[in-house]
């Protein structure tokens, strides 16, 4: 939520103060009045307690720029504070990471990667636009591929990589799959 030069009361998508809040965060200087400091520190702790569940990498970064990298001017507690949510984060990250099957848009260029995030686009190698993944599988666990090595049968709790927002449910992608036909 936040108010309007009119003071009407207006609620933001979470990707939008997502983008709003990284480019305010890289925008101060030291020298900025501190009421644009101020304005700042408020979208960084929309970011931080007003976002719903999610976006953990995305906010991750932006708070750790805002306090290591920018010239945003922030009190000692305030920072405490933020600093206690990005270790809270940062926990949160490990287990939204997965594996991500993409496409590329312009030129159907196909991959795979180990360091996949839903919100996050990877570069096509061969023409060099960015893409989302089109389907996110979790990652396999330690005690679940070991089981699958040692040819043991796999956990209940463990078993197959289930796949994740963005992607369609019967596991099909945009475009010609390359592997052997049903």
């Amino acid at each position: 939520e936040y108010f309007t030069e009119s003071n009407a009361k207006c609620t933001m998508a979470p990707g939008d103060l997502l983008n709003l809040a990284e480019s305010r965060t890289n925008s101060i200087r030291t020298n900025d009045p501190a009421v644009v400091h101020e304005l700042v520190a408020q979208t960084l702790e929309g970011i931080v307690y007003k976002v719903p569940f999610g976006y953990w990498n995305r906010r991750v970064r932006i708070v750790t720029n805002a306090l290591n990298s920018s010239q945003l001017r922030v009190g000692r507690e305030q920072r405490k504070k933020y600093e206690r949510k990005l270790l809270e984060f940062m926990e949160w990250v490990k287990k939204e990471r997965g594996f991500g099957l993409y496409q590329c848009e312009s030129c159907g260029g196909r991959w795979k990667s180990g360091f996949s995030y839903e919100e996050i686009q990877q570069q096509c190698l061969q023409c060099g636009t960015f893409n989302k993944p089109y389907r996110i599988q979790d990652l396999e666990s330690t005690d679940a591929r070991e089981a699958r090595e040692k040819g043991e049968p796999i956990p209940r709790d463990q078993q197959g990589p289930s796949t994740r927002a963005g992607a369609d449910p019967k596991g099909k992608g945009k475009g010609k799959s390359k592997g052997k036909g049903k």
